[in-house]
């Protein structure tokens, strides 16, 4: 699918440290000391949590690009799987972050890392391009097209190709309430929980990891606004089970708010 280009947009989300992972061709890398950064209107470059741990800005995101797309257009995000031979296409045209308690957004944390969930609305489910009636997706006890992410976190690694070229990318991993990592990214529900009408079964998970790039290549670079999307060379996604793939279509752009809101912002690889 098309996109339109924003410019000053770039990636700008997410790093958790796990320690280190061995390199090699095709794998990933994680930072021990990635970190974000600022600039303050007297261009004074601040390191998020350097001299101290007050400066933990907010992330939120401003808006959802454009999808020049014949049979979808419109601002939304797509998860495009499979069930059988059927096409299956679930679609939100609103998401907002979350931080892990729900308070409000999340912050951008110490070593480049952020922890907190994604919440999705005007959702819809398609069956081989068919809007599904009785399949009107939705989190347990949230409202018909309303889905809420179980909490993640995630951080900030290298991908490696083949002829030796690094790509600055995001891993973000599912957790559970202790901090646990999981499986699943979400478990929704299609249609009136417990009546079974939906032709693909009552529930639809999302899981395993969901790698974001910078589809400009100024990840480095501090801007005011920045745009993720799913990596297309690394995609680790699956739905409904494990071996089933899936992938997401469109793209996010994430700014600061609070009192950091109009500041440029990077995330530095370490």
């Amino acid at each position: 699918m098309a996109r339109s280009r924003l410019g000053l947009k770039a990636l700008g989300l997410c790093a958790l440290v796990f320690g280190l992972i061995v390199v090699a061709a095709g794998t990933v890398q994680a930072e021990a000391t990635s970190k974000w950064v600022l600039v303050k209107p007297s261009i004074e470059l601040l390191t998020v949590g350097v001299p101290n741990d007050t400066l933990l800005p907010e992330v939120q995101i401003s808006e959802i690009e454009e999808l020049k797309d014949e049979k979808d257009p419109g601002k939304h995000l797509v998860l495009l799987t499979k069930s059988g031979t059927n096409t299956i296409t679930l679609l939100c045209s609103a998401a907002e972050l979350e931080n892990a308690a729900g308070t409000g957004p999340p912050k951008l944390l110490l070593e480049g890392s952020i922890l907190g969930r994604a919440k999705f609305t005007g959702c819809i489910f398609k069956i081989n391009g068919t809007t599904q009636s009785v399949c009107k997706p939705h989190s347990k006890g949230s409202a018909e097209g309303t889905i809420l992410t179980e909490r993640v976190k995630g951080l900030i690694v290298l991908h490696e190709l083949a002829g030796g070229i690094k790509d600055a990318t995001v891993l973000l991993q599912p957790e559970d309430k202790e901090g646990k990592t999981i499986t699943t990214f979400v478990t929704v529900i299609l249609g009136v929980e417990g009546a079974s009408e939906c032709a693909v079964g009552e529930l639809l998970s999302v899981g395993g990891e969901l790698i974001l790039a910078d589809g400009q290549g100024t990840f480095t670079t501090e801007q005011a606004t920045h745009l993720i999307e799913e990596f297309k060379g690394l995609q680790k996604l699956w739905a409904f089970k494990s071996d089933n793939p899936a992938s997401i279509d469109g793209s996010v752009v994430v700014e600061l708010v609070g009192e950091h809101k109009g500041l440029n912002w990077a995330g530095i690889p370490g």
